[in-house]
């Protein structure tokens, strides 16, 4: 295992121990079929060509995420969550 994958693993168990569910991620894309199904709570699945690591956003991880790609999309948000 390179530097860069143990690197890798150490944000993995990091996000793990927050209860998030991890994924290898080649890239921005998930390796693999049905990643979300395989999304873990262990890094069991980290075996292949690997570059990242990526967190299953929704239910299980208990996560959501907002894009602001304008000001204007970054003040609406700052004003519905007061902040």
């Amino acid at each position: 295992m390179t530097l860069q994958h143990e690197e890798i693993i150490s944000a993995a168990n990091f996000y793990i121990e927050h209860g998030w569910y991890v994924v290898p991620v080649k890239g921005k894309r998930p390796l693999g079929e049905k990643w979300h199904e395989r999304a873990a709570l262990n890094t069991d699945h980290f075996i292949n060509d690997f570059d990242g690591v990526g967190v299953l956003l929704g239910e299980k991880s208990n996560l959501i995420d907002f894009d602001c790609d304008s000001d204007e999309s970054e003040l609406t948000l700052q004003k519905l969550f007061g902040g």
